[in-house]
């Protein structure tokens, strides 16, 4: 029988509940998105996914005013990050307005899907590690052991919930992580895009780029049916 198609409010709605009961262990500098939420009075819920706390991230319809799109993807490609940044740039998109895809994870990593021709609307973004650093996105996470291993059984139950045909691991960390948490779903490891922009010069960029697009693009036109658009795969 075909799935029938999911609401992404529910789906979202969903993941956040089991979220808040599976990682509990926050400590150590590490500051759950509730708390922060509550420290800066913001109201309501995180709209769009989990991979970034604010606003809908990249998986949006920017022509429909970067809304999520109402029905959640079939299969997704999941793609999974390290940590879901500092609580400093929660602030600036809840009390300044700020737009969170002005960072550099998130502009290189739309190039990746663009030159993959992958749409962001086939994908579900999240990261293995769900808390807010106090300082700085990137860096170790301050954290006990209970943390990352009460993420870790987060992730299985994000691939439970999202239906995922694979993973793309962002970076060293994530991978690491995924590993560790022994999910089965195929994986593919690739550059983290905050990388690309850390460690190369300008001019170099583009190749980069384009390398891991390329990586990308091999492994979703491997995929029975997948067409980059609304097939599922």
């Amino acid at each position: 029988m075909e799935e029938q198609p999911r609401k992404t409010e529910v789906v979202v709605g969903k993941l956040f509940q089991e979220m808040e009961s599976t990682v509990t262990a926050y400590g150590h500098g590490v500051i759950s998105i509730t708390a922060a939420r509550n420290q800066i009075g913001a109201d309501g819920p995180v709209k769009g996914t989990s991979f970034f706390p604010v606003g809908c991230g990249l998986w949006c319809e920017e022509e429909a005013g970067r809304r999520a799109p109402v029905y959640f993807p079939l299969s997704p490609i999941l793609i999974l990050g390290h940590n879901w940044g500092a609580v400093h740039e929660l602030v600036d998109v809840y009390e300044h307005e700020s737009d969170p895809l002005d960072v550099k994870t998130w502009k290189y990593l739309r190039l990746y899907l663009k030159e993959a021709k992958v749409k962001p609307t086939r994908c579900f973004f999240t990261n293995v590690l769900v808390g807010l650093q106090p300082d700085q996105a990137f860096g170790g996470m301050r954290a006990g052991r209970e943390f990352p291993k009460q993420c870790r059984a987060f992730l299985c139950k994000q691939i439970e919930i999202v239906k995922p045909c694979f993973v793309v691991l962002l970076g060293r960390e994530s991978a690491d992580q995924y590993r560790m948490s022994r999910c089965t779903i195929p994986s593919l490891q690739l550059l983290h895009p905050s990388y690309v922009a850390r460690h190369f010069p300008v001019p170099m960029r583009p190749a980069i780029v384009a390398d891991e697009a390329a990586k990308l693009s091999s492994k979703v036109n491997a995929l029975p049916e997948w067409t980059g658009g609304g097939a599922a795969c």
